[in-house]
């Protein structure tokens, strides 16, 4: 878990005290406060929240900094941003399929009921020998 500095690491490490002590200021809210807005159930702090968790451990990777456990802080905060947000992101093409899809798997969807009798089914198949899968 050593940091691995890089070119980058060097300059960041050598910024005026103010810039320092400004960057630690800015970690303690974001390591502290920002984690909160994740909860919240109003969409502008969520959103807000998840973005500066993104960008601030994107900083960190940059500076070298533990990058593997900021890739895997980014992967919650990513559940924070919702369609509406990514979906400039892409294609109108890709967008229009996706919300076809959701249409006709909400159209097309069982009850939790008949879901888990299906899954019965499937776990009671899964030896079945005609299906020449499973190794016995």
């Amino acid at each position: 878990t050593q940091p691995v500095p890089n070119p980058i690491s060097w300059y960041l490490h050598h910024l005026p005290r103010e810039a320092q002590l400004a960057s630690t200021a800015a970690n303690h809210v974001v390591e502290l406060v920002c984690p909160l807005l994740l909860l919240v159930p109003y969409r502008p702090l969520m959103l807000a929240g998840g973005l500066v968790q993104i960008l601030f451990q994107i900083i960190l990777i940059i500076s070298g900094n533990l990058s593997f456990l900021n890739w895997l802080t980014i992967a919650p905060a990513l559940a924070c941003l919702d369609d509406a947000f990514l979906s400039p992101l892409f294609s109108k093409s890709s967008v229009q399929r996706a919300v076809a899809l959701h249409a006709r798997e909400t159209r097309d969807s069982s009850s939790p009921a008949q879901r888990v009798w299906h899954c019965v089914r499937l776990w009671k198949n899964r030896g079945d020998s005609r299906q020449g899968t499973w190794v016995r």
